[in-house]
């Protein structure tokens, strides 16, 4: 599938050679109802690891994260853990653990539509 051609789609997040991971998505620009390019936006994670990194209210324990699912159907953390702060791309939770929330929740599509 080409993401941007059809609908709003993440094609890829990596972590850069200096460390920051970065999000690629895409999305079409149509003009009177027909493709006329796509879009390409490239931002890096600053933003999300602000939200997710802010604790304010969630007690000792609680926490607010983000994962996708990788090929394998795994979920994969796209931000840091709040006990784990190198998780951004390393840590997995196997979809095999359907006891851990995030295992169920990262079932939704890795792509989503406009």
């Amino acid at each position: 599938m080409v993401y941007g051609k059809t609908g709003y789609g993440l094609s890829d997040i990596v972590r850069d050679k200096d460390g920051t991971v970065t999000i690629h998505s895409m999305c079409p620009f149509n003009i009177d109802s027909k493709p006329a390019a796509i879009i390409a936006i490239i931002w890096d994670s600053k933003g999300l690891r602000a939200i997710t990194g802010d604790y304010t209210g969630l007690g000792l324990t609680g926490e607010a994260l983000i994962a996708i699912r990788d090929n394998n159907g795994d979920a994969l953390f796209i931000t840091p853990l709040r006990y784990y702060k190198d998780a951004e791309l390393k840590r997995r939770i196997p979809k095999k653990h359907l006891n851990v929330l995030i295992s169920k929740r990262s079932s939704a599509p890795r792509h989503l539509r406009c």
